[in-house]
């Protein structure tokens, strides 16, 4: 189970770092050519963009989460840690650019005449064009879960970092970590006192994270609400890639669980670096 854990986190980490690299490109409004292959019009533009930024955000949940399973595990893994803070760095970068997250309006003029010409209008696009979205969009408009998302986000970070170099220095300065658990030792005579402390970060956080990860399936389902996702010919090309990237991990984990082989698959390495 830790072991694929491991393939899980490296997985949704790349996976949305990937989108949320793309939405910044995509929806730019410093650059001309940012505006989008299914940007047909303004109302697309409003929700694809507001879709965007809301699966960005709340996807950090679930990034948290995992990372917060692997080091209560003894999974300490610089490499995680690092491409998790970058994750939550693109996040913040989201959400602070959430009002502005719009295509340049010349990119735009330029795709609308090239797309959806009207000879009656002048070879100008139509005045449908720029009709507001078809579908309910308030939920998009959550600045609150996205302050409690950022804002739980760095406290989680801070206290993962705190136990990532903890662990770190455990096992590369032997001589720091024994001097610090010297019974003279002032943080040593708080010891149960911060084992209380830390229990309780570890459950309330925790148990925040999986708040929020709840409430990303129900938004999820929202999003998908009225949207036939069972008819597999109607899918584009970046949906097959996008569901294909996780087949190797769920082979993984069926793997392991039905041949019971995980121990042989835990790299020691894991638990050092």
């Amino acid at each position: 189970m830790v072991s694929s854990t491991v393939e899980f986190q490296e997985v949704q980490v790349y996976f949305v770092a990937s989108v949320q690299v793309a939405t910044l490109i995509t929806y730019n409004p410093e650059t001309t050519g940012s505006t989008g292959a299914n940007n047909t019009s303004f109302a697309a533009v409003l929700l694809n963009s507001g879709l965007a930024a809301l699966l960005n955000i709340n996807s950090l949940s679930c990034i948290l989460l995992a990372q917060c399973s692997l080091q209560r595990a003894r999974m300490h893994w610089w490499y995680t840690f690092v491409m998790m803070t970058f994750a939550f760095i693109l996040t913040v970068v989201i959400f602070a650019r959430r009002n502005i997250l719009m295509p340049p309006a010349d990119g735009l003029w330029e795709k609308f005449k090239g797309d959806v010409l009207l000879p009656l209008c002048g070879d100008n696009p139509s005045p449908m064009t720029y009709c507001k979205p078809p579908r309910e969009t308030k939920f998009l408009d959550n600045a609150v879960q996205g302050y409690a998302v950022c804002g739980l986000g760095a406290l989680v970070w801070v206290g993962l970092l705190i136990d990532q170099l903890a662990f770190t220095v455990s096992k590369r300065y032997p001589v720091v970590a024994k001097s610090i658990s010297n019974p003279k030792h002032m943080l040593q005579r708080k010891s149960k006192i911060w084992r209380s402390m830390s229990a309780a970060y570890w459950f309330t956080v925790e148990f925040l994270l999986l708040v929020l990860a709840v409430y990303n399936v129900v938004v999820l389902g929202l999003i998908l609400e009225g949207v036939d996702i069972s008819d597999i010919a109607n899918w584009s090309f970046g949906q097959y890639i996008a569901v294909m990237i996780w087949v190797p991990t769920i082979a993984k984990f069926t793997y392991f669980n039905i041949c019971k082989s995980t121990s042989s698959f835990i790299s020691p390495a894991l638990g050092h670096e």
